[in-house]
C-alpha cells in the first residue's frame, strides 16, 4: 500500500472514510491491518526440541520464528539455513566461537510458510544439551 502525505488535512478536520482511504491505502485498510495483526497474535510456542542437522518444513500455514540459543565452547559453531529447496542452502544466521573461551549466542530466523529449515553444526562438536531451540 502506498502512503500519500496528508497536507490538506488540518487539526480539527473531520476525517471521512474516503479521506482515510486516500491516505492509508485502498478500502479495507483497517481490515487488512487487523488480519496481519491477528497473524502475529496467533503465534505461540510450537516446539523446543528439534534435532541438530535435521531438515524440517514449515507446514504451519504462517511464518515461523526460529530461535537457537547455544553455549559454545572454543571451536564450536552453529548455523540456521532456510529456503524453498530441500535441503535448504541459504544461511540465515551463523555463530562460531574462535575466542579461546566460552560464549553464549542466539540465532534468530524467520521461516516463510512451506519453506524448509535446519540448524546444523558448522564446526567442532557442540553439545545438544548446551542449546535451546524454540519455534514461534
Amino acid at each position: 500500500m502506498a502512503w500519500t502525505a496528508g497536507a490538506d488535512v488540518t487539526t480539527g478536520d473531520i476525517i471521512t472514510a474516503a479521506t482515510w482511504n486516500s491516505y492509508c491505502g485502498a478500502s479495507g485498510s483497517l481490515e487488512y491491518l487487523k488480519t496481519e495483526a491477528d497473524k502475529i497474535d496467533d503465534i505461540g510456542a510450537i516446539s523446543t526440541a528439534d534435532t541438530d542437522d535435521t531438515i524440517y518444513q514449515n507446514t504451519s500455514g504462517s511464518i515461523r520464528h526460529i530461535n537457537v540459543h547455544a553455549f559454545l565452547n572454543d571451536g564450536d559453531g552453529y548455523q540456521v539455513k532456510s529456503d524453498a529447496s530441500n535441503p535448504p542452502t541459504t544461511i540465515l544466521g551463523k555463530v562460531e566461537n574462535d575466542t579461546g573461551g566460552n560464549i553464549a549466542m542466539s540465532l534468530h530466523a524467520i521461516v516463510p510458510k512451506d519453506y524448509y529449515y535446519k540448524q546444523e553444526t558448522t564446526k567442532g562438536t557442540p553439545s545438544p544439551s548446551n542449546r535451546r531451540w524454540d519455534e514461534h
